[in-house]
């Protein structure tokens, strides 16, 4: 057999008996996890490295039950194990927290804190909400033939303001922000307002911005509505009806 065609192609099939028990899998599956001790083993750059025994078989003297947990982790990214867990089979056993535990340390596997990803899901809920707040106070101010809007958000307070002649807004649809909105203002300012071009283009919105990053810390937006009166007055009844009548 030549140099090249020992070589273990990406798609090609690996045979991993763990402690008497074999599990067949892609390399590409072992690979798309490299910091772990098969992600790495099976790299290209340590082929020389690897030692399959007469069958083609790669072995591991290791808890053969609790690799159950530890292939399915290569396969789905997760460790899908808890304390109801019970392996099939004729002589299936359960896998105790301390077996997997020692399985996953050996195979170099760090479980993911699934607290973390709940955290950043919540924050994302929060700046989600505050986004819907805006556009629902931007649609309920141009239904009234408003054209501005001011906000103005320092580190513990948003408010809403409007040109003197145009019709009263009403604040409390920002309110829950009070001590988020200047964050999120800070942040991701440009993405808000590349959103809201693209949600509402037919409003010509200009977004405009002054900060101050001293104490008191601010920052104030000028919301612009550039929309045609003439559009808003073809689309209503006297307009279509002053149309029919040519």
């Amino acid at each position: 057999m030549s140099k090249e065609s020992s070589r273990i192609l990406p798609e090609e099939r690996i045979i991993l008996n763990v402690g008497g028990t074999r599990y067949e899998t892609y390399r590409s599956t072992l690979i798309a996890h490299p910091d772990t001790l098969l992600g790495t083993m099976f790299q290209e750059r340590n082929r020389s490295l690897r030692n399959p025994n007469k069958d083609g078989e790669y072995f591991f003297d290791r808890n053969s039950k609790a690799f159950h947990y530890i292939m399915e982790f290569y396969r789905t990214g997760q460790i899908l194990w808890d304390t109801r867990t019970v392996l099939g089979g004729r002589n299936g056993t359960n896998v105790t927290k301390k077996e997997l535990e020692e399985e996953l340390d050996y195979f170099q596997i760090r479980p993911k804190d699934t607290r973390v990803d709940t955290a950043l899901t919540s924050a994302s809920n929060i700046l989600d909400k505050f986004v819907l707040a805006l556009e629902s106070l931007i649609l309920k101010h141009v239904s009234q033939l408003g054209k501005t809007i001011f906000i103005n958000a320092s580190q513990e307070l948003i408010s809403v303001n409007r040109v003197r002649t145009e019709p009263e807004i009403d604040p409390i649809i920002l309110r829950a922000f009070n001590l988020t909105a200047y964050r999120m203002l800070k942040e991701v300012e440009n993405e808000i307002a590349q959103h809201l071009y693209s949600t509402f283009p037919e409003l010509n919105i200009v977004w405009r911005s002054e900060r101050r990053d001293i104490d008191p810390k601010y920052i104030s937006i000028q919301l612009s509505f550039n929309y045609s009166l003439k559009m808003i007055f073809d689309n209503s009844q006297v307009g279509r009806k002053r149309l029919r009548s040519f």
